[in-house]
């Protein structure tokens, strides 16, 4: 028997052949190789750890993170009568982070730092496996290291004892659990998904905004069979982490006590000042004012891009999920609620950074003429130092991160010997005073006496323009502190409103 070789093909053909190959590891043999991706992700994973990490108990107290850090800690002693208007999963964490670090903010803070690290490594598996390797860190990156702030805060959302974090991470992981299950996977994933949604959701109760999103999952694949058994397995993981957190309360009473309760603030509004105008009923635009005060203009840019360029590049059933997943969110705080806070953007943020992640990395494998594919992949390089630029300015506010304004309280109070003392608080909000002396303050200049009084710059807040006329005609009966842009009064006795003015008593 013989056998013939077909002829080789001429070495012309052969190279044009090779030249047409989109491939990246003719451009970048390096990226390909598994030292050089490992070490690039031990790079990024050690910065994220620093951003998450680094003088997290230095920052200033957020308003509303004693609101989540007390009750955690009591819930965990036996006490559930405090802040039951908010689920409290997110809570029970804080609590078990203060049991092993000790009572307070910066113990709580670990347990919602280390669910902003979780947040990001299920970004890179998730994406990892379904895009690209260089996506999946992408994704992880944008998530961990660039600002995602409150304002002009240095601390990100996602490291503050605030229930938002907590609600994202396990959305995140209910989402990829829910995506592996779709592509494939046993019935364990989408019970995972299932379990992973109700912890959201008892997290902080608008996390139920994305339940909706895992019956769309299984109609993407036509799936129409797993749209009912999937459902049901998903439901009976939804339904016991739902309803066990909520035990040691009383389910349904709970559960309608915080209805009820939120329902009433969203007819009360939240007083919020939001480019300069002061309103309880925030315009529509207002959470998008957040988002840029919170990331940065270049940063939203970033986001921008990549989300276009994730819908005009090769868009895939992941791009419209992730989308979809995203979009009650944008209606429901841009088109429904009318009450905003500097955090609530976050809720939309992993999709959107995902989105950017896979539409950053569609720029850089574009197809076509070598030149154009070497400017395509120089353009999402430049994209991502505009990212890394924000993630270095941000790694330099925590560097230097400490206690600003009224976050420096507690050195009058330590100073003076005052630590039990009553605050009257001026143009100030009495939560962000609640932080350090709880409920020993008030905003009626008539409760008094007082120990000290705090006067700052919030105009939501009224100032008794007598107080510091008072100060200023006996200024022997006072101890001024300037903290910042926040001014403590301490009288030598104690401050007390009188029908003829003001006047210090002794103590």
């Amino acid at each position: 028997m013989s056998t013939q070789t077909a002829p080789a093909a001429p070495a012309h053909a052969r190279a044009r052949g090779r030249r047409r190959e989109p491939s990246t590891g003719r451009w970048l043999p390096l990226a390909t190789a598994p030292w050089t991706r490992w070490t690039a992700f031990t790079v990024v994973a050690l910065w994220a750890v620093y951003q998450q990490f680094w003088r997290l108990g230095s920052g200033n107290v957020v308003t509303d993170e004693p609101a989540y850090q007390q009750p955690g800690y009591d819930y965990l002693h036996g006490d559930f009568s405090d802040n039951r208007q908010h689920p409290p999963t997110a809570k029970y964490l804080m609590g078990l982070a203060q049991l092993v670090f000790g009572e307070g903010v910066p113990s709580a803070r670990i347990a919602v730092a280390v669910l902003g690290l979780v947040t990001g490594l299920v970004l890179f598996v998730w994406l990892r496996r379904d895009v690209g390797w260089w996506t999946g860190l992408l994704a992880a990156g944008l998530w961990w290291l660039p600002p995602h702030g409150i304002l002009d805060d240095p601390s990100r959302i996602d490291r503050l004892a605030l229930l938002d974090g907590p609600m994202v991470a396990f959305g995140v992981i209910a989402m990829w659990c829910g995506w592996r299950w779709v592509r494939g996977g046993a019935w364990p994933w989408i019970l995972a998904a299932g379990l992973a949604a109700g912890l959201s959701v008892t997290s902080k109760e608008i996390g139920v905004l994305l339940v909706p999103v895992f019956l769309v999952l299984p109609l993407l694949y036509r799936r129409w069979w797993g749209l009912l058994w999937g459902g049901l397995v998903f439901a009976a993981g939804f339904a016991v982490t739902v309803v066990v957190p909520y035990l040691p309360f009383g389910v349904v009473s709970t559960i309608s006590e915080m209805i009820a309760f939120q329902r009433q603030h969203a007819a009360d509004g939240h007083l919020v000042e939001v480019a300069g105008i002061i309103t309880r009923h925030s315009p529509w635009w207002a959470n998008l004012w957040y988002q840029w005060q919170g990331t940065g203009t270049l940063e939203c840019a970033v986001l921008a891009v990549g989300v276009l360029a994730a819908f005009l590049i090769r868009p895939s059933r992941l791009v419209l999920w992730l989308a979809l997943a995203a979009v009650p969110y944008f209606v429901f705080f841009l088109g429904v609620s009318d009450v905003a806070l500097g955090e609530y953007y976050l809720a939309w943020m992993p999709m959107l950074v995902a989105l950017a992640a896979i539409g950053i990395g569609r720029i850089a494998t574009l197809r076509g003429p070598g030149w154009f594919r070497a400017a395509a992949f120089a353009a999402a390089l430049a994209i991502v130092a505009v990212a890394a630029t924000t993630s270095v300015r941000l790694s330099v506010a925590t560097a230097t991160m400490h206690p600003m304004g009224i976050g420096r309280l507690p050195e009058v109070l330590a100073e003076t010997h005052r630590e039990d003392g009553f605050v009257l608080a001026q143009r100030q909000s009495p939560s962000s005073v609640a932080a350090f002396v709880f409920k020993r303050q008030t905003r009626d200049p008539n409760a008094g006496p007082f120990d000290l009084v705090v006067i700052g710059q919030d105009d939501r807040y009224t100032l008794d323009p007598s107080i510091p006329a008072y100060v200023a005609a006996h200024p022997d009966e006072f101890r001024v502190f300037h903290l910042d842009d926040v001014e403590v009064l301490v009288p030598d006795g104690r401050l007390v409103k009188t029908a003829a003015g003001w006047d210090v008593v002794p103590r």
